[in-house]
């Protein structure tokens, strides 16, 4: 690819740009699924389905640091190893379970960088070739949020308070925190959404050029950076109203509502999410010194024995290979 072409297809490819929404608005928002029937199955169809058989095809191999000891992989896979764990670890019956896995669930490694995703064998599981995936007796769920609203409601069988910490933590406690909260779950999803590698195949298909390691990599760096950004005012905003004292831990001092806040965080759906987007700036070696809150944040939420243990370096070879599994 000759540079002008290089720089051309960059330009495309920015978070914000015209072009790029053009071009990834005509991707399906829901995932044909159900082998070769081509339907759809969301969360709500499955509900009251035998929990008998589930098996979770997720990503967690490829870039593994030698020097760090560090992996990483699919940040959607993350979020649902993460939200297993989570609740796995608040259910006192699950004692003689995996923790690190989440009990009762066949977890199946589809390794990208292999191009197990590519295979006949997983089109059949899910035809766009995408990760993760929810296995149900056979019906397949492959929208990550779908998968975990699945979970919390029929495997967990958490209920209404219970989901509602982790969907809408602020909701009861404060109007401005719940607004604040709700637009940045949205924001991570959108920039998530972007980040993956069908958006990018989606628009070099639309312009018939072959996209360079080195592009992916400087895209998904911007749409990093552009996430940072955003979220770093997000987090401005939320220290605006402690700093109003319009909150509901208004009788502490700041440092205590801080850690409710970030305790409250940690244990929520947008905790789950922003981590595995954030887990990238760390792969690439981005440097946040521009983005505090967010930095500090990550750093937080770094520390939590939940994020540790669902991180890729943690889970490698403690599920069975797509490989393994189809040559059975």
């Amino acid at each position: 690819m000759s540079l002008a072409v290089t720089r051309n297809m960059i330009g495309l490819l920015r978070p914000y740009s015209h072009s790029f929404y053009q071009h990834s608005r005509s991707l399906p928002t829901h995932t044909k699924t159900g082998a070769l029937r081509g339907s759809s199955n969301t969360s709500d169809q499955l509900i009251g389905r035998s929990l008998s058989d589930l098996k979770l095809y997720q990503h967690s191999t490829s870039s593994l640091d030698f020097n760090t000891g560090k992996g990483y992989g699919s940040g959607t896979s993350f979020y649902v190893r993460a939200v297993l764990i989570h609740f796995d670890e608040l259910d006192v019956s699950n004692h003689s379970h995996n923790p690190t896995i989440g009990p009762g669930i066949n977890i199946v490694e589809v390794d990208l960088a292999r191009r197990d995703h590519l295979t006949n064998a997983f089109k059949k599981i899910n035809l766009r070739g995408t990760v993760p995936v929810l296995s149900v007796d056979g019906e397949k769920i492959t929208q990550s949020d779908e998968i975990v609203r699945f979970l919390v409601q029929e495997k967990f069988q958490l209920n209404n308070g219970a989901q509602e910490l982790f969907f809408s933590p602020f909701r009861n406690m404060d109007q401005q925190l719940d607004r604040i909260y709700g637009s940045m779950v949205s924001f991570t999803n959108e920039k998530q959404s972007q980040n993956v590698p069908a958006v990018l195949n989606n628009v070099a298909k639309c312009m018939q050029q072959d996209i360079s390691q080195k592009v992916r990599t400087e895209y998904t760096k911007n749409n990093l950076q552009a996430y940072c950004d955003g979220m770093e005012e997000y987090l401005d905003q939320l220290l605006d109203v402690f700093n109003k004292g319009q909150n509901y831990f208004c009788e502490f001092d700041h440092y205590h509502f801080r850690d409710n806040l970030l305790k409250q965080i940690a244990k929520s759906q947008l905790g789950f999410k922003f981590f595995g987007l954030m887990l990238h700036t760390e792969r690439y070696a981005m440097d946040l010194t521009n983005f505090p809150k967010v930095k500090y944040l990550f750093t937080y939420l770094s520390e939590n024995g939940v994020y540790k243990k669902a991180r890729a370096e943690n889970v490698k070879g403690m599920s069975q290979s797509f490989f393994d599994f189809v040559s059975k």
